[in-house]
């Protein structure tokens, strides 16, 4: 009996550890969604086209450093504003990612930034 004892909590031991290691693991915070929304800043010259403004090609290409890093989901203009869907961890780093962009930097673009919280998930983001 003794033997038989042993034996299963010998098997055992490694589901008990197992179970014990998955609960002290903390768990992975997801990366959060926040809207940035883009408007014409006091140093927006009024008598230029966009891509003619100082810092607008610097500005693409950070849009594409921002898509190809995965962090911006979305970008859109309607009207003479912009809206920006960022993936990130924390409405801090929203805000640097904004002030590393020469057109908000240079406040050719006024930039508002707000947590976005989807109430229906779509096809905007994908289970990772």
């Amino acid at each position: 009996m003794k033997f038989l004892y042993f034996c299963i909590t010998l098997i055992s031991l490694p589901l008990m550890i197992h179970g014990e290691t998955k609960k002290t693991t903390p768990p992975i915070a997801k990366s959060k969604l926040f809207s940035v929304e883009l408007s014409l800043g006091k140093y927006w010259d009024t008598t230029k086209e966009a891509y003619l403004q100082t810092g607008f090609q610097e500005h693409v290409a950070n849009m594409k450093k921002l898509r190809t890093e995965g962090k911006l989901i979305i970008g859109a203009r309607y009207g003479d504003l912009g809206m920006l869907i960022i993936k990130a961890d924390s409405i801090a780093e929203v805000f640097t990612i904004m002030q590393n962009d020469p057109m908000v930097a240079d406040s050719l673009f006024n930039a508002d930034i707000q947590q976005f919280n989807t109430f229906y998930d779509g096809c905007t983001l994908s289970e990772e």
